[in-house]
């Protein structure tokens, strides 16, 4: 037998590795097919179909039983046995003392199925596969300076290091979330997970590499105004990866400029920073969290909030891009929050703006973003039939920057039997800019000088902002 250790990420002590399920599985369904599984001392065909974190057996047209596949050890093997003499390859996957194999008679096929088992399940042997190259100076919420630049078979790859003797309680469940997120995602403006590794001491995540700076260190670094044009391609490719993580019921809960990743040029951007992301159940209660200044006003009055809170978020971050400042502002924390709750907003600043032009339509969806009664809000989808996209040209050009950024599907990937890997690439910041207190609003023209006193915003790892709301 094949020897497993216990992962960090199977913290219950279920005794059965398979449950019982009458329902059909979930889409989206990712692969399905017969293959040989072990029983006792032989093989008999069983039928399997994968979708994120779960696989399922299939038992009858209306019986399944399902594994999560994010508690399993994984590991690929040859086979052969005269008996069988089609299948060479096998995968196993291990909870505990529970262990399954598979054999699977061609080399395409078995590549489909392992590289969804491959980004599901813990792998092990990192150290083996990848090497270091150099600490990188991004920030995380959660876990300070943990990113690394790597390399494998010629690939570069930005890597998160945790070390598993000092992670809490409330970090793992924030890092569970990330990466069963992350699972549930596949865009091209999303920051994209590949693999997940763990050894006796480290846990191992491993992201495509990217190139470029958060919106805010960017901001901060560019003295120019933006053209309300490029506004709304910015917006436009925000409102597209909202759409895609809403549709697959996930919800951000911490958009900011920090949470947006500038590739090289705008408005080629990616959406970060998954560690406070729920699975959306409706009806479900969720903590009350968010970064001052972009907090949703629902989420300070119910916990039964709903993925519209993200929408309110993104409509800060266009007031921002539109005026150079937050739509709440204040001396303090709790200024701000005070106002954030009120969520009464100046559209009528008589001031240079950060945005060149300010038009009507483009007023109109900033305020359809920031209406107060999220039953009223616009959805995602509905944002982006919005009358400013086309008369701003948007569409057009985002189907331009579209195939430039964007990088393999993982449905093209399986359909093409290829490696898991995306085109877009990213650089992490220079520097990160943590500030002790809250400064009053702009009063330069000049942007640079604006957000030397809108960083102070940011004042704290995300982590101690969200234990503050909760």
């Amino acid at each position: 037998m094949l020897q497993f250790r216990r992962t960090i990420f199977d913290q219950n002590e279920e005794a059965n590795m398979w449950k019982q399920d009458n329902q059909p599985p979930p889409l989206p369904l990712q692969q399905q097919g017969n293959v040989m599984t072990k029983q006792f001392d032989k093989f008999i065909p069983v039928y399997l179909e994968i979708c994120p974190e779960r696989l399922y057996k299939r038992l009858s047209s209306n019986q399944f039983l399902y594994c999560s596949l994010a508690k399993c050890r994984l590991k690929k093997f040859s086979f052969f046995d005269q008996t069988l003499p089609n299948y060479k390859y096998g995968i196993t996957i291990q909870q505990r003392d529970q262990q399954e194999i598979y054999l699977i008679d061609s080399a395409d096929e078995f590549r489909k199925w392992f590289l969804l088992f491959k980004r599901y399940c813990v792998l092990d042997k990192f150290k083996q596969k990848f090497k270091v190259l150099n600490k990188s100076k991004i920030e995380d919420p959660l876990f300070g300076q943990c990113y690394y630049n790597c390399i494998h078979s010629n690939n570069y790859k930005l890597v998160k290091i945790i070390n598993k003797t000092t992670i809490t309680n409330y970090q793992l469940q924030c890092l569970c979330k990330e990466i069963s997120s992350l699972r549930k995602l596949n865009c091209p403006l999303i920051i994209f997970f590949n693999e997940l590794y763990e050894d006796d001491t480290n846990i191992y995540i491993v992201y495509n590499h990217y190139q470029g700076l958060d919106m805010r260190s960017w901001i901060k670094e560019n003295s120019q105004n933006l053209e309300e044009r490029m506004v709304a391609q910015i917006i436009f490719n925000l409102l597209t990866a909202i759409a895609h993580i809403h549709s697959r019921g996930v919800f951000h809960r911490d958009i900011k400029l920090d949470s947006i990743l500038i590739q090289s040029q705008l408005p080629s951007i990616l959406l970060t920073n998954f560690c406070y992301s729920e699975t959306y159940v409706a009806e479900s209660t969720y903590k009350k969290c968010g970064t001052p200044g972009f907090i949703a006003p629902e989420i300070f009055k119910t916990k039964l909030y709903t993925p519209k809170a993200d929408l309110f978020s993104l409509g800060c971050l266009f007031y921002v891009l539109y005026y150079g400042k937050i739509p709440f502002n204040g001396s303090s924390q709790e200024e701000i929050l005070q106002k954030n709750e009120l969520a009464v907003v100046d559209y009528q600043i008589q001031r240079k703006q950060l945005c060149r032009k300010v038009s009507s339509s483009g007023i109109n969806l900033l305020k359809a973003l920031l209406t107060v009664n999220p039953e009223q809000r616009l959805s995602a989808q509905q944002a982006l039939q919005h009358h400013w996209f086309i008369k701003m040209g948007t569409k057009q050009e985002a189907k331009y920057h579209k195939n430039i950024i964007k990088g393999k599907s993982l449905s093209t990937i399986i359909e093409n039997s290829v490696d898991i890997t995306h085109s877009i690439q990213y650089q992490i910041p220079s520097s990160s800019f943590i500030e002790d207190k809250v400064d009053k609003e702009f009063t330069s023209d000049n942007l640079r000088d604006k957000l030397q006193k809108f960083n102070s915003i940011q004042l704290k790892p995300s982590k101690h902002r969200h234990q503050y709301y909760q």
